[in-house]
């Protein structure tokens, strides 16, 4: 497995959204410690628990091609 390294920023927002799921921290608390809106933080947790990197890169791990998940250039086109 490829060893991952991790900025400050990227391993406190990952604490805080850990404890989040856990309940040790509110989403109100949590958004405020990371500048984000509390929304934005119940978005972000079932990704934590879901997957770590998705949270901190952005990563998304799909086995189908664009085209076939839906969505893309033909979902757009409501005009």
């Amino acid at each position: 497995m490829e060893e991952v390294k991790l900025t400050v920023a990227q391993s406190e927002r990952y604490e805080m959204i850990k404890k989040a799921l856990a309940g040790d921290l509110t989403n109100a608390r949590a958004a405020k410690a990371l500048r984000l809106s509390i929304r934005q933080v119940q978005r972000l947790k079932p990704r934590v628990g879901k997957n770590f990197s998705q949270l901190l890169f952005g990563i998304q791990e799909t086995s189908a091609p664009a085209a076939a998940r839906g969505g893309g250039a033909a979902a757009c086109a409501n005009h």
